[in-house]
């Protein structure tokens, strides 16, 4: 048999429809897969997403003694349970969110070890309402 003999198959409406099934198919499963895939990507930014959060929160519990004493008025339950030490240092964070130096050693080689710490020598000791209401009742608990 020569080139020149080969002879076509007959096209008919099956096999046509049959090949478009065979596409429709192929496509379908591409799509499936490129849709698992941005699933999966999507849950595995979701997931550092969370993971990050959850290490922020952890750093941020360890990085102060009451990481919302500027924007939340404390109450004598959150205080009772701290030493007069921590008090202290609850009283002085304050401060030392907006960069005040502090004359005192001890006061500044712990807050130099926090990562938000900023010294500030222009800071003029200006407080908002909620930090003066936290400050008053440190005090009053010191």
């Amino acid at each position: 048999m020569s080139e020149g003999d080969i002879q076509p198959k007959k096209v008919t409406k099956e096999t046509v429809s049959s090949i478009d099934v065979k596409k429709e198919t192929v496509s379908e499963k591409t799509n499936e897969v490129k849709s698992k895939k941005v699933t999966k990507d999507a849950t595995t930014k979701d997931t550092a997403t969370k993971e990050t959060k959850n290490t922020d929160e952890k750093k941020q519990s360890t990085e102060y003694v009451l990481p919302d004493s500027n924007s939340r008025k404390l109450t004598n339950a959150d205080l009772s349970k701290l030493s007069s030490n921590n008090l202290r240092i609850a009283r002085n964070e304050i401060y030392a969110r907006h960069g005040l130096v502090f004359k005192s050693s001890d006061l500044t080689i712990y807050f130099t070890s926090k990562s938000w710490y900023s010294p500030n020598p222009a800071y003029n000791g200006a407080l908002n309402e909620v930090e003066t209401y936290n400050l008053n009742l440190i005090k009053s608990m010191e």
